[in-house]
């Protein structure tokens, strides 16, 4: 049978396609390339977001790192979907090598891949849906034009260029709202060393757990002992070898905070952003209200937070999407760990809400209050 006359993927169909992967957001997307970088040895990641001086209706970005760089069959097929050279490894990040074409063409129309593994030659690979068939191609990249774009002189940068779906006037929100995002994802590589920047703004990591300090340095609390659960890893790849996920949570120090304003509180991240932050191999791949079974969300549990760990040999039962940005817990993970998360939930939530009574019974009532 002649498969090439009838191909099992429609390559026009499916780049328009893959566009729409679900990211839900411009950082979500540009932690897929830090990824990349981290994996690759990368110190430092460099990320900058401009108007294009030739299409001023469009936006430019490029991410460059100081890492090992790809040599010649890397870069070959790096813009490949599905091709990795770590394909289905679970010892770092990545595991479908999705994570570059993917993310870079949910929010551009071109991506333009430059690499220097010796630092004496560079080369470079593009991808662009507004092309004629095949969309892709080499690129021919002086040391120069390398060297200025990526100052280590060796490494590897990705434009993402003709931005379709960021606003060209908001390059200053984008970037506020980019530092603060991948401050809180990555905030375990920044405490090792790691080091991003945003428009020459050094990303600060953001501690979900507040354990580090909020708000006039009032450091939050450990509650209880770890949670450790051992969960024997999935699909036959270690038979009866078990990996274990850790649960962790801190309650704020409402004694220090309760008093501060409403947007104060919401510029620290303490309203509405009540519940548990999912930690895969040290990055944050998502955060909302999981594991709490017949338990509502109230106000009263934003003074407290907690952090699921695991390492990606749970994956399955984590149910880890390939743009790793969320989790859909599978029922045998759910069954043991909802239960334990859930009684603990409710302990918080009514140990905060006491707190809240006493301090209403010793602050003096203001007359509106009273009356």
């Amino acid at each position: 049978m002649n498969h090439t006359s009838n191909p099992m993927i429609v390559p026009e169909n499916f780049i328009q396609a893959t566009r729409d992967s679900g990211y839900k957001s411009f950082g979500a997307a540009v932690a897929e390339l830090i990824d990349n970088s981290f994996q690759a040895n990368a110190h430092s990641v460099s990320i900058f977001i401009r108007q294009d001086l030739a299409a001023t209706s469009k936006i430019v970005v490029s991410v460059s790192d100081d890492g090992d760089g790809m040599n010649a069959l890397t870069l070959r097929n790096a813009l490949r979907f599905g091709w990795s050279s770590r394909f289905n490894d679970r010892r770092g990040t990545g595991r479908y090598g999705m994570g570059l074409p993917n993310a870079s063409l949910s929010h551009a129309r071109r991506v333009e891949v430059w690499s220097s593994a010796d630092g004496e030659h560079a080369a470079g690979r593009y991808l662009d849906i507004d092309d004629h068939f095949p969309f892709y191609g080499k690129i021919d990249v002086a040391r120069a034009a390398f060297c200025n774009v990526c100052r280590s002189g060796r490494g590897t940068v990705v434009f993402l260029k003709s931005c379709d779906r960021l606003e060209p006037a908001g390059v200053e929100m984008i970037c506020q709202t980019l530092v603060l995002e991948l401050g809180r994802i990555f905030r375990y590589q920044i405490w090792e060393g790691r080091k991003i920047i945003v428009n020459n703004s050094t990303v600060l990591p953001i501690d979900a757990l507040f354990l580090r300090g909020v708000g006039a340095d009032a450091h939050a609390t450990r509650f209880g002992p770890d949670l450790c659960f051992n969960f024997t890893i999935p699909g036959g790849r270690c038979v009866g070898q078990t990996s274990q996920v850790r649960v962790m949570f801190a309650e704020l120090p409402i004694a220090s905070l309760f008093q501060l304003s409403n947007s104060s509180k919401s510029k620290l991240g303490i309203t509405k952003r009540a519940g548990v932050s999912v930690v895969r191999a040290g990055r944050e791949v998502d955060y909302g209200w999981l594991f709490m079974g017949a338990k509502r969300k109230e106000n009263y549990d934003d003074w407290w937070r907690c952090e699921v760990h695991f390492e990606p040999d749970l994956d399955e039962l984590f149910g880890v999407t390939n743009t790793k940005q969320r989790v859909f817990p599978t029922e045998p993970l759910s069954k043991v760990l909802t239960p334990a998360i859930e009684k603990i939930a409710r302990e918080l939530n009514g140990r905060v809400r006491t707190k809240f009574m006493a301090l209403a019974c010793v602050e003096p009532k203001k007359r509106s209050e009273k009356v």
